[in-house]
């Protein structure tokens, strides 16, 4: 039973897949209709049992025809639709004793099918032809009908006839405007959707053009970074004192810091974050590699954040920086455990912990000095932090915001 009522019919087009829907669910109503209307006729003994028999036939022929040839369905409903008048109107001319008031109702009701399954011209189609068919039984044949002559007047017949044809033509004036009205909003919406996706298309344009022009901004500031790392260490090979280049090594290590995070945003689609634990595992490696390749230093790195803006981790990064340049500087114990760990945001809040395994006490003025880089970067995270020395060495806690 589930496998008569259901199909799986499924249309490209939205409006085709609604009128299939429709004409498959009034097919099953008429079944179950014509289907009720034969046993009935059939237990009575009623003139209209053969009719009733021939439609549910065409019905069922129909129902077959719909499930083998989907894609036809507005042709086979067309036929449908064409065999059901005929047999009404058959009915009506060869049973001739009985007032037939229910056929124009009957083909009324195929006439608002057709509106809504085949469209507005076979809908008004099927109107005029109720309307026709109507006035031809009204006004020709039942008057011609001897057991009606002396009920029905002329002028009574005429005046059902008119009114039955207002009521079709307002019934009709009435659909034909529901669909150009329903045709008009469909071309209204599509017009929107074309108008919004063309407008889509545009935004999309000329973010991809920005996003491309921002990263070769990104790519030029790195490039020119790179070129005055390159200066400052020709610069620092030409300088005598020790203490001289080291200072160079310390402002090419923070450039390094600047043009990386150019770097990555130049390589990042977002314009506004990068990923920072590649950032930061990037420079780590970098600036261990850097400061003594040989140094037996094991480091980790545990990074739970996913992403920062551009300003502030670039801040952060030049922080990172500081610490590990201070503790490959001044520790020279080995082997050497140092490690980063940084949480993820709770609230815009999150920590960065930073350890040594050993740490050399260095002198006040150096200490400041230190101190004063990282309150310059501390500043732009609106942060804080804390620093510790403990057995296992020096740990660095620091409390950072995102907003």
């Amino acid at each position: 039973m589930r496998n008569f009522i259901k199909h799986n019919i499924q249309f490209d087009d939205f409006h085709a897949q609604a009128r299939f829907e429709l004409a498959w669910r009034l097919l099953l109503l008429f079944l179950v209709a014509v289907f009720s209307l034969t046993i009935f006729s059939i237990s009575t003994n009623s003139y209209f049992s053969n009719y009733y028999i021939c439609g549910l036939a065409v019905l069922l022929g129909t129902k077959i025809l719909l499930e083998r040839y989907p894609l036809h369905f507005k042709l086979i409903m067309n036929l449908l639709f064409i065999l059901l008048v005929t047999l009404i109107y058959i009915s009506t001319i060869l049973v001739s004793d009985t007032l037939h008031f229910s056929f124009p109702i009957m083909i009324m009701m195929i006439s608002l099918a057709a509106y809504f399954v085949l469209g507005n011209f076979w809908g008004s189609f099927y109107l005029a032809l109720d309307a026709i068919l109507f006035y031809i039984y009204f006004q020709i044949l039942l008057p011609d009908i001897e057991e009606f002559q002396h009920i029905l007047s002329t002028r009574l017949l005429l005046s059902i006839s008119i009114e039955f044809l207002l009521v079709a033509f307002t019934f009709g004036f009435i659909l034909h405007h529901y669909f150009v009205w329903s045709r008009f909003v469909d071309q209204s919406q599509i017009h929107a959707i074309t108008d919004l996706n063309n407008k889509k298309d545009d935004v999309e344009r000329q973010n991809n053009e920005k996003i491309v022009l921002i990263q070769e901004i990104h790519h030029r500031v790195k490039n020119n970074l790179q070129v005055i790392i390159s200066l400052l260490r020709m610069q620092s090979g030409l300088l005598d004192s020790g203490e001289a280049r080291e200072n160079f090594e310390i402002a090419v290590n923070r450039i390094r810091t600047l043009s990386l995070v150019h770097q990555k945003m130049y390589e990042n689609r977002s314009i506004n974050e990068i990923n920072i634990k590649e950032y930061l595992e990037k420079l780590t490696e970098d600036l261990f590699s850097a400061q003594n390749p040989d140094m037996d230093i094991v480091y980790s790195i545990d990074i739970k954040l996913e992403n920062l803006d551009f300003d502030r981790i670039i801040a952060l990064g030049l922080i990172l920086n500081e610490l590990i340049v201070n503790s490959l500087k001044y520790s020279i114990q080995e082997p050497r455990i140092i490690s980063v760990d940084i949480s993820n945001k709770h609230n815009s809040q999150f920590s960065m912990i930073y350890s040594d395994s050993y740490f050399e006490n260095k002198d006040k003025e150096e200490e400041v000095i230190e101190a004063q880089f990282i309150d310059i970067f501390i500043e732009q995270l609106d942060g804080n932090y804390i620093k510790n020395h403990k057995e296992s060495g020096i740990v660095f806690t620091f409390t950072l915001y995102d907003k």
